[in-house]
């Protein structure tokens, strides 16, 4: 398990992620065949941006597939983002269902600020980025906790 962030995985994006790569395509509306598919084929990336995870190296890996928006949409409306920005690819990270789930109900430290520019919502975005690596390394700890203690068996102390 990773704690600390290789480079942001937006790097590997076209243009460094820095320019708008338009809305992934949805597909049937999965992660697997649809924009997950095209954000993992625009990017080449085939690992989970939090945790390392290769999602394609098994199947039961590959169903592990989902995608992460970075600038979750709630907190974008609440900072009054435009959505063509957080709608964007460059606002996508390709992760595992599980940091996915982790992840949810995240909101950004950050308060309303102006977001004129797409240097303005990048640098937001990978902060976002940052914070929530950080949340999930810390996440996956626990839950690593409560998986050695066996909770499935009787007497695990978890009852």
């Amino acid at each position: 398990m990773r704690t600390e962030p290789s480079p942001l995985p937006f790097a590997a994006f076209p243009y460094g992620g820095r320019i708008q790569l338009g809305r992934p395509k949805s597909g049937n509306g999965t992660s697997r065949t649809g924009y997950g598919l095209h954000l993992q084929r625009l990017t080449g990336q085939t690992t989970c941006a939090y945790c390392g995870l290769d999602l394609t190296s098994s199947f039961e890996n590959w169903l592990m597939l989902s995608v992460d928006h970075v600038v979750p949409g709630a907190e974008a409306r609440r900072l009054e983002i435009p959505i063509d920005l957080y709608e964007d690819a460059i606002n996508l990270a390709l992760c595992c269902l599980s940091c996915n789930g982790f992840g949810n109900r995240y909101k950004c430290t950050t308060e309303r600020q102006a977001i004129s520019s797409i240097e303005t919502f990048c640098e937001l975005r990978d902060q976002c980025f940052r914070e929530r690596f950080g949340l999930l390394a810390q996440r996956r700890l626990l839950e690593l906790d409560m998986f050695r203690q066996s909770p499935w068996t009787i007497g695990s102390g978890l009852d």
